[in-house]
């Protein structure tokens, strides 16, 4: 049974302070280890509509930490702090501060207390340099991102402790390992895992892989080519992120097809699907949901402004 999520809750201590907790189900020694990978953190501190670029993480005391993530116009927004002291699966506290505003450093003391029952309440304490930093970080959008965050924390903690059994194979003639790599770079939250070769010095013959925390195999040796009869499907949140995975799945002999699929290089078939597509197809008015769905019936890329206009009668 899967328990509905809990809710961040965020107080403020002091004029200078801001608290927040989640309770989390799964043991602390998870949660650390969560906050703590750099592999792990990608898939969870930021969404597809800014994606993780590079985290780097050096877990000891005097050591630095780096979060980048492509913010509006792909410019990098990057913050950084240094480990003051660590417990391991216990305690961290670290300075913080994002890179164009280093006079709004604060400091974070994070604390992981594990219940019987096997959850663990996460809390962190951010010290501002003044009540007018506190009021600038809470005036920022913290919270929402936040709670999105947490969110995701908590999908990836299930997912390291339940890894799941079911995974999708796509059998390549022998471009696994470079379908494997491309596919890694588009997706945010995704990483490449074991490149296997049947003898030393021997040709690739399987790599495995996640896509946004999904699991996927590769393998070499298929003797026929993929079909359109299945697909990859991946949710996009804004026009500019369904416009960068087209662009990208489409190049270099990709191809385009109707209604939001395309083939890529690979001859692997995609589905790039905007979140507001299902909510225009099953728009209460059901005049405007047909209006939007033969607008997306001459579509190849879907534009949701365009399905958007069409639903709205302009």
């Amino acid at each position: 049974m899967k328990l509905p999520l809990e809710r961040a809750t965020v107080t403020l201590p002091a004029p200078d302070q801001i608290r927040i907790e989640r309770r989390f189900q799964a043991p602390a020694a998870l949660v650390w280890k969560a906050w703590t990978t750099p592999e792990l953190v990608a898939r969870w501190w930021s969404d597809a509509t800014m994606p993780v670029t590079s985290v780097e993480i050096d877990l000891r005391v005097g050591g630095a930490w780096r979060y980048a993530i492509a913010g509006p116009g792909g410019h990098p927004l990057v913050w950084r702090g240094t480990f003051l002291e660590l417990e391991p699966e216990r305690r961290i506290v670290s300075t913080e501060v994002f890179e164009g505003a280093a006079e709004a450093e604060s400091t974070n003391t994070l604390t992981l207390t594990e219940a019987a029952d096997g959850t663990t309440l996460l809390s962190v304490l951010v010290q501002h340099g003044s009540a007018a930093h506190r009021d600038g970080h809470l005036a920022s959008g913290m919270e929402p991102g936040l709670q999105r965050a947490l969110d995701r924390l908590e999908g990836v903690l299930h997912t390291v402790a339940s890894p799941p059994r079911v995974a999708t194979c796509l059998w390549f003639r022998d471009q696994a390992e470079a379908a494997a790599r491309f596919y890694v770079s588009l997706v945010p939250g995704s990483e490449l895992g074991s490149v296997v070769s049947m003898a030393p010095e021997g040709p690739v013959t399987m790599v495995t892989f996640t896509l946004g925390g999904v699991p996927f195999q590769a393998l070499n040796g298929a003797t026929a080519d993929f079909s359109d009869t299945a697909s990859i499907s991946v949710s996009t949140r804004t026009a500019e992120e369904t416009d960068r995975l087209w662009a990208a799945l489409t190049a270099d002999g990709g191809r385009e097809g109707r209604c939001g699929w395309c083939t890529d290089r690979f001859g692997v078939a995609w589905q790039v699907v905007p979140t507001r597509l299902p909510e225009l197809l099953g728009h209460p008015d059901r005049e405007a949901a047909g209006r939007a769905l033969q607008a997306m019936l001459q579509m190849s890329k879907l534009d949701i402004a365009g399905m958007e206009a069409a639903a709205r009668g302009d």
